[in-house]
């Protein structure tokens, strides 16, 4: 009797610790969409030059590191990428991702962008660095998320763009990785959550 009740009692045991695995197998990162300017800032923002945006970001899976890249993207081709910023996380710690264009005080053919991490708990983690400008004569816009995108850990997506194009049209659209491919020039921000920082 005893017997087929340990087998049992094992079974059980080995199912769960299966579902267990799968479970940390399917975190998920979740981005909203937000605002570089909000509240009483937001009327700043016509007076500082200033192209950006912001997402919301929540995740309390298994990995240890936050990662962003960009890219630039000309003709359909990407031309140049690189990370942009990493940070290592605690359960629930990244709350905010921000970047920013400029104008590069020191180069005037190029922009200085920011990328920053922002947490109440571990404050804030900041990288700037630059990229060619694009053909000032040309449309431009934001490629802003509309909607709140999930993807597993591991998985890379892009949270925020910018696009410029000759024919006068401004590119808009829910996937922001195809609209960079099809414009003229692009830069795309991309985030992904790694085991550790490297």
């Amino acid at each position: 009797m005893k017997r087929p009740f340990i087998l049992l009692f094992l079974f059980v045991l080995l199912l769960s610790a299966c579902a267990d695995e799968s479970d940390k197998s399917d975190q998920f990162v979740t981005v909203e969409p937000s605002k570089l300017f909000q509240g009483d800032a937001k009327r700043l923002e016509p007076h500082l030059e200033i192209m950006g945006g912001a997402v919301k970001v929540s995740y309390s899976g298994s990995h240890h590191a936050m990662n962003t890249k960009y890219e630039i993207w000309e003709d359909g081709k990407l031309v140049n990428s690189g990370r942009a910023l990493g940070m290592e996380i605690t359960e629930d710690a990244l709350e905010e991702v921000t970047v920013s264009l400029k104008n590069d005080p020191d180069k005037e053919s190029d922009f200085l962008v920011t990328v920053v991490f922002a947490s109440e708990e571990n404050g804030y983690n900041s990288a700037a660095f630059s990229i060619p400008k694009f053909d000032p004569s040309r449309a431009n816009g934001h490629l802003e998320l509309d909607e709140p995108i999930q993807f597993k850990e591991g998985a890379e997506e892009a949270i925020w763009g910018y696009t410029a194009n000759e024919d006068g049209h401004i590119s808009s659209g829910d996937d922001l990785e195809k609209i960079a491919k099809e414009a003229d020039w692009a830069f795309l921000l991309k985030l992904t959550t790694d085991k550790s920082l490297d």
